[in-house]
């Protein structure tokens, strides 16, 4: 398992930014879980991994991870709140940096990275750093990635609410990527309800009763009911959920 790792014994709600990756292991998939060792310094979060058809383990994720872990260095001094842009990193784009993939043909790495690009750089989302990342492999190795766009001022219609779901493309995991901002859910009833993040997407086998299709999960809702959970699901002939 890949998973964020909030350091300096803070709990989660110092994820930003004492969050960096890690690698557990287990015995069963129910657990328990130990930490074997840390793959990516602080910051570094909302890590998804997936297996291509040649073996490379890729896990995307957002953060530039360039801080040191050791002490002195800067974590949040007080784990009962998040230090925002009070932490300082390199890269450019926004506090959370690029959306990135590290990747290996071992378990256990070592991990080469590159970036897959920057959310607060597509054009009229200046604060969308925070992409959430969800990608699939389709059968043909190109990637349909889910990520997270946030409400700015003015309000844009394609996403009054304050967060909602984008689409990303590329021809295989490495690039170039294609970032669009549009509403994935702008014809739901109630669009204005519609906030929902932390997507985790994937493609049900085609089947003599099942063309095939793509499903997803979300953190939040698409109604009027908060801090609940959603799915969708769309026909394997759209390139994403609807």
């Amino acid at each position: 398992m890949y998973a964020a790792v909030i350091e300096h014994g803070c709990g989660l709600a110092a994820w930003r930014p004492n969050s960096a990756l890690g690698h557990a292991t287990s015995s069963s998939p129910e657990g328990p879980f130990t930490l074997k060792r840390l793959i990516k310094p602080h910051f570094a979060h909302e890590p998804v991994a997936l297996m291509g058809t040649d073996g490379t383990i890729m896990i995307w994720h957002i953060g530039a991870g360039e801080n040191t872990t050791g002490p002195g260095s800067n974590y949040a001094a007080n784990c009962s709140h998040c230090t925002g842009s009070d932490h300082k990193w390199t890269g450019g784009g926004s506090f959370y940096g690029p959306t990135s993939v590290i990747y290996s043909r071992s378990f256990d790495g070592p991990w080469e990275s590159m970036d897959a690009g920057y959310g607060s750089k597509v054009p009229g989302c200046p604060k969308c750093g925070d992409t959430n990342p969800a990608p699939l492999l389709r059968p043909d190795g190109s990637v349909v990635m889910m990520w997270r766009t946030t409400l700015m001022e003015p309000q844009p219609t394609a996403c009054p609410a304050a967060s909602c779901m984008g689409l990303a493309s590329a021809p295989s995991w490495k690039g170039p990527y294609n970032w669009s901002r549009a509403n994935i859910f702008a014809n739901q009833a109630d669009a204005t309800h519609t906030h929902i993040e932390d997507a985790h997407m994937w493609l049900a086998p085609k089947d003599s009763a099942n063309p095939g299709s793509y499903h997803a999960i979300f953190h939040s809702d698409v109604s009027k009911t908060p801090s609940s959970s959603s799915s969708s699901f769309s026909s394997f002939a759209c390139c994403c959920c609807c």
